[in-house]
């Protein structure tokens, strides 16, 4: 049987039957149809290819014959129709076309988070969000979330044993493929140390949160800005690099400040545990990086958006300014949620 010029993966919306696919295959003899997940039995394979068909195209599939067989290997099914000059009718197509413009199609994302789990919470509701201010209704992100355990990565960094830490997120990552994912992040700044390995052991392509954060960056016209993380992002020359790389030089705070942020990111936010003192440290901190000639600051630590939220405290500097601040958290999700959707059209009603 050769391929039609009509074949095509159509995806299923119905909530009667989860994560199908529907794929036909097709000539001018026949139509072979393939449910792509275990079922049962023939009788129910007959009525979920049906729903599927209905829920996908709004009206009843023709010349449905028999059941050709189980695969119980793959277990999938194929079934053959008895239509001689069967192929997939225009108003099919011109049905898939509507529901891919309407905003029923998404690509999936896989998130490897738990880096920690606070600020996956801030990706999974900003990703969310944005997805339904453009898309409107009930519209929600097609999302993987392999959430890891933390601790062993933490352990990994203190050994300063990046491979190890890299073994773990690869392993993640490869879960993600598997469960249908067709690209990755990595819900951490500090973890894309390891970004260039993990991406390879994937085997899809990853959104990288220095190119969503440059991105944002040069729209503001600016050049040369602080940088706030954990200890090992500001202290390490991987990440000034990284941005030096996409034409952006990064300036980071002295070592005593660099400690203190380090202790509020570890003992308190990657616990969802936000604090007044610490916000007025955060800001005291950007008002010496802006003072020794920031333009801006990126808080590049996917935790320290939690310290953005009400009021900014006052500072240690009376004449600090309005400065720029840059939200790798926030602009990795709407980088992912802007992925997720192919557009960046307004909302529809």
């Amino acid at each position: 049987m050769r391929e039609s010029n009509h074949t095509g993966t159509i995806p299923c919306a119905s909530g009667t039957v989860n994560n199908a696919g529907l794929v036909f295959f097709g000539n001018s003899r026949r139509a072979t149809f393939l449910i792509l997940f275990g079922l049962e039995s023939v009788q129910f394979a007959l009525h979920s290819l049906q729903m599927i068909w209905v829920d996908t195209f709004g009206f009843p599939a023709r010349g449905l014959k028999h059941a050709a067989g189980i695969s119980k290997i793959t277990g999938s099914l194929k079934l053959d129709t008895d239509d001689a000059h069967w192929e997939p009718p225009l108003a099919a197509v011109k049905c898939l076309d509507q529901k891919r413009r309407h905003g029923n199609t998404m690509n999936t994302l896989g998130i490897i988070g738990g880096l920690s789990w606070a600020s996956t919470q801030q990706y999974y509701r900003l990703i969310n969000e944005e997805i339904n201010r453009v898309r409107g209704r009930q519209a929600s992100a097609e999302l993987l979330i392999r959430s890891i355990n933390f601790q062993p990565v933490i352990d990994a960094q203190v050994r300063n044993d990046w491979n190890a830490a890299a073994a773990l997120l690869c392993d993640a990552a490869r879960d993600l493929e598997r469960g249908g994912a067709k690209a990755f992040l990595i819900a951490s700044n500090t973890m894309h140390l390891v970004y260039d390995q993990v991406r390879d052991a994937a085997g899809i392509p990853g959104l990288n949160i220095f190119d969503a954060t440059a991105a944002q960056i040069h729209a503001k016209g600016l050049h040369k800005v602080g940088l706030l993380g954990t200890r090992y992002t500001m202290r390490l020359s991987f990440f000034r690099e990284e941005y030096a790389r996409r034409g952006i030089d990064v300036i980071v705070p002295e070592a005593k400040d660099a400690a203190r942020v380090n202790e509020v990111i570890f003992k308190e936010l990657i616990h969802n545990q936000v604090r007044p003192e610490s916000q007025r440290l955060i800001w005291d901190v950007m008002a010496k990086l802006h003072k020794t000639g920031a333009e801006g600051v990126i808080l590049g630590c996917t935790e320290l958006e939690l310290l953005m939220v009400g009021e900014r405290p006052q500072t240690s500097t009376p004449d600090f300014g309005d400065i720029p601040v840059f939200d790798t958290t926030a602009l990795h999700a709407m980088s992912a949620a802007q992925w997720l959707i192919g557009t960046s059209s307004q909302r529809k009603p």
